[in-house]
């Protein structure tokens, strides 16, 4: 980034907020989402330790640009895509949690859901926790999870709950998931 950037006009007044809740000068900001890193740039120049982080895996802080250090961290982002495989009595569900964000995704728990409480269902396999690498020139990493549901002569539909966070700041990001509505034979 250029040392003549234009600066957002409201970086003075994010910096007196913050002093007058208590933030000095010289502490640490979190900037998420950072967009191209301007208010991180401005909160540096006035005195705060910045760590900005964005989904962009392109890297949109320069650090240090003329000796303000700014860490730059990517985001790790999760997208999740639930299928079901096998119908009948027993329904195979495969559910691929990809990253798309520079970051590696630390998943730990992936938990089936049911919205007929007659209808059981195993845990995912392989079992968390699990770490999918952040996405570079190699493509998207992905994990799949697979997990079995049994009913009878019922509607449901199935889904999960995932907890994820990033694995360099610990953020959550768990994304949502779609349930997929299956018809139990029976």
């Amino acid at each position: 980034m250029p040392e003549d950037v234009r600066l957002p006009d409201d970086v003075e007044s994010l910096a007196a907020f913050l002093r007058e809740e208590g933030v000095p000068a010289g502490a640490r900001i979190l900037d998420v989402p950072c967009g191209i890193g301007r208010r991180a740039l401005g909160l540096a120049r006035v005195g705060y330790r910045v760590t900005a982080v964005d989904a962009n895996s392109g890297a949109p802080v320069a650090p240090n640009v003329s000796g303000i250090p700014v860490t730059v961290q990517t985001a790790a982002v999760l997208v999740a895509t639930l299928s079901s495989v096998t119908p009948g009595p027993t329904v195979t569900m495969e559910l691929e949690l990809a990253n798309s964000g520079g970051a590696p995704a630390r998943v730990s728990a992936v938990t089936p859901t049911a919205s007929d409480s007659t209808v059981t269902c195993d845990g995912a396999s392989p079992a968390p926790p699990r770490t999918i690498d952040g996405a570079g020139a190699s493509g998207t990493p992905s994990q799949r999870f697979s997990w079995t549901c049994t009913g009878s002569g019922v509607t449901a539909t199935l889904g999960a709950t995932v907890a994820a966070s990033d694995a360099n700041t610990g953020l959550d990001i768990s994304p949502t998931v779609a349930g997929v509505v299956v018809i139990f034979a029976g």
